[in-house]
């Protein structure tokens, strides 16, 4: 787990129970890893209860915040994601498991948009 998953990695995950403090999810395609999603994360607003925004099943992009490998936990993921840094981190995944160790793609730096013609 510990080579495969790190701090900070945006996955796949689906929800496999909802409890009054969070939901717990499971990392999509390794049934093995399990982390909860506290209640402060799965909403902007204030809930109640996980049930008022998420439910069973339900895939969710979240990252990863803390590990645990020795329990074979994620520890704790955060469902709030931003897009474009999804985006970016399929994409360097991608890249990473086409051509090996690809380094991480950053974001261009603000200014001008420049052509290549």
């Amino acid at each position: 787990m510990k080579t495969r998953y790190k701090v900070g990695q945006l996955v796949e995950g689906t929800i496999t129970k909802l409890a009054k403090f969070g939901a717990f999810a499971r990392i999509k395609d390794d049934d093995e890893i399990e982390g909860l999603i506290h209640i402060s994360e799965l909403s902007d607003g204030r809930i109640n209860h996980p049930r008022e925004a998420s439910k069973e099943g339900q895939v969710l992009t979240l990252r990863i915040i803390r590990i645990d490998p020795e329990r074979r936990r994620s520890g704790a993921f955060s469902q709030k994601v931003d897009q474009a840094e999804y985006c970016r981190s399929r994409l360097a995944q991608g890249l990473q498991e086409a051509m090996g160790d690809v380094p991480e793609v950053q974001a261009p730096a603000a200014g001008p948009a420049r052509g290549l013609w």
